[in-house]
């Protein structure tokens, strides 16, 4: 029996939506991340298909993870339109060599630009995390965010920034996720199996970014496909983009033209007024 506690799982907001969509026996005071404490998820994803019960749980939660948006009580982030969006890229993933792990440079240059953003909009740095499943993309992402303290940008090497499973039983107000793999192959790695996918999508309190490859994610996971789903109905008025795109709108405008600033890559945050 998998216990998902509303209170605790994910923000109050979130929580409420558990409540609504989730069946009654799948609601308790057990902390999902209990239920993991126990074993490293990637360690789980060959018992995954064992556990039917765990992970239609799991699909319940992080449905209502992707719902938080659409609450009434849903939280604003500063500098960002929404908070909860997913960035879809379709760059090619990379191995890094130090870290013989998987990593995706493109991910990791916008994750780390868009943390910096997000220090320049007041935010700590310990109220930001930048979460992923792989030791190379943590590598590559902490170079960029130590290039960035080299600039001058204050707090940027102080960011957290670890693997999913090294966050377990953490939280932070905004999260950016990347997800790395992009390879054609339709392997998720680590993020294919339920549980450890609901934890990468649990730990943020007001705004959760994820960035990576949404068509491949989608077609290779129920879990993946209901969270893109819901994302998807999101709509804003006067907007017929859900929560999934290309572009990540921001609460700027770009100093060169005046318009909207909306960025897909980490050049786009350059010359965004306020930046």
């Amino acid at each position: 029996l998998v216990w998902l506690d509303p209170d605790l799982l994910v923000d109050e907001g979130v929580g409420q939506l558990l409540r609504l969509v989730a069946p009654p026996h799948l609601l308790g005071r057990h902390l999902l991340n209990h239920l993991l404490a126990d074993e490293p998820c990637r360690r789980r994803a060959a018992r995954s298909n064992d556990q039917r019960g765990a992970a239609a749980a799991a699909r319940a939660a992080a449905a209502a993870a992707a719902s938080a948006a659409a609450a009434p009580n849903a939280p604003s982030v500063r500098g960002v339109e929404r908070p909860l969006f997913w960035i879809h890229s379709d760059k090619a993933e990379e191995v890094e060599p130090r870290t013989r792990s998987r990593a995706n440079g493109h991910e990791a240059a916008f994750a780390a630009a868009l943390a910096v953003y997000l220090l320049r909009q007041g935010y700590e740095p310990s109220q930001l995390a930048v979460l992923t499943p792989y030791a190379g993309q943590v590598e590559l992402i902490g170079r960029e965010l130590r290039a960035a303290k080299a600039r001058g940008v204050a707090g940027a090497s102080d960011v957290p920034v670890q693997s999913v499973f090294g966050f377990e039983g953490q939280e932070a107000d905004v999260v950016v996720l990347s997800l790395v793999r992009s390879d054609g192959g339709g392997s998720l790695g680590p993020l294919q199996a339920d549980r450890c996918a609901v934890v990468s999508l649990s730990r943020a309190r007001q705004g959760l970014y994820v960035i990576g490859n949404a068509t491949l994610f989608r077609g290779a996971s129920r879990l993946w496909e209901d969270v893109a789903a819901r994302l998807d109905q999101q709509r804003r008025a006067g907007s017929e983009q859900g929560a999934v795109g290309d572009w990540l709108a921001l609460s700027a405008t770009r100093s060169d033209t005046g318009r909207p600033a909306l960025a897909r890559s980490a050049a786009d945050f350059e010359g965004v007024a306020g930046n």
